[in-house]
């Protein structure tokens, strides 16, 4: 669909008027109410481009026209098992519908917290597929998967949004929460999914996890997976020496809808607690404290 305004700027009110019309054109649904309520939705969805002929600068306004779809974007953290092995996705990021799934093959635009356009995606039918990351999504035992070796000592603490990190503990530490004038004290081995608000602080050893929001939550402990059968690992130790011994590779973001997803490999329920898979950012104690 195409509009014009020779030799002044595209105001809200023009551009409301112009989606109105092309909503009436197409017969359908836009991605966002066409009024100026919307209107930094609209101003985050469009896409500006621009070319020049003989002098003339034309400036397009990249507008989709797509009806709005409920689905999940799953973000994919990689956890070792006890045996240091990982598993590593094709893609950090899944769609899931629900009885189908897709792969971006480009960025998605965040509009909202719980909103996102993702274009061009080929969608794939989740039952008896053989994609390594839709099996474990349906509890079974996973094939065609793409494993490493990661080398780490003690804890890894991966930032995943402002407020929350997935932390990793080979063995027992104490994790010291401080909220105000109270100070509490537990003892936790395994993976666990911390989020904290600006009120409260939580130190593992000399890593100090804090932020500006408001609210915090630790949820239930579970344990480090067990041994991945009958797996290839291919070799990619981290460097052990200093502090600066952890990063391996980055697959980043978190989770917009339905909770954080943190997939497990084989020997951990889906009852045991974090629920969602696959980062292998690990990071050091010298990063900046309490921030990506």
């Amino acid at each position: 669909m195409m509009f014009s305004e020779d030799g002044h700027k595209v105001d809200p009110i023009f551009l409301i008027e112009e989606l109105n019309i092309i909503q009436n054109e197409i017969n359908g649904k836009l991605p966002f109410d066409s009024n100026l309520n919307s209107i930094h939705f609209w101003e985050k969805a469009i896409i500006v481009k621009a070319f020049s002929t003989n002098g003339t600068l034309t400036f397009i306004l990249d507008i989709p026209i797509v009806a709005e779809q409920s689905y999940n974007l799953l973000h994919l953290y990689s956890i070792p098992n006890n045996n240091d092995t990982i598993l590593i996705p094709k893609n950090p990021i899944l769609i899931l519908g629900n009885d189908e799934f897709a792969y971006p093959h480009e960025p998605c635009t965040e509009i909202a917290e719980d909103n996102v356009i993702c274009k061009h995606l080929e969608w794939q039918p989740l039952l008896h597929s053989t994609d390594c990351i839709a099996q474990l999504l349906q509890h079974q035992e996973p094939h065609n998967c793409t494993y490493a070796t990661a080398s780490y000592d003690n804890n890894i603490v991966q930032q995943i949004k402002e407020n929350s990190w997935i932390v990793i503990m080979k063995q027992d530490e104490v994790v010291k929460t401080i909220c105000n004038n109270d100070v509490q004290y537990q003892r936790n081995k395994g993976v666990f999914l911390i989020t904290t608000d600006n009120n409260c602080k939580v130190q593992i050893r000399d890593r100090v996890l804090m932020t500006h929001k408001r609210y915090i939550n630790q949820r239930e402990t579970i344990p480090l997976p067990e041994h991945i059968k009958s797996c290839q690992c291919a070799e990619h130790h981290c460097g052990m020496g200093g502090k600066n011994q952890w990063k391996i590779a980055q697959y980043e973001a978190d989770c917009l809808q339905g909770g954080d997803t943190v997939f497990r490999p084989e020997g951990v329920s889906s009852e045991e607690g974090v629920d969602g898979m696959v980062d292998t950012t690990l990071q050091t104690d010298d990063d900046q404290e309490g921030r990506p």
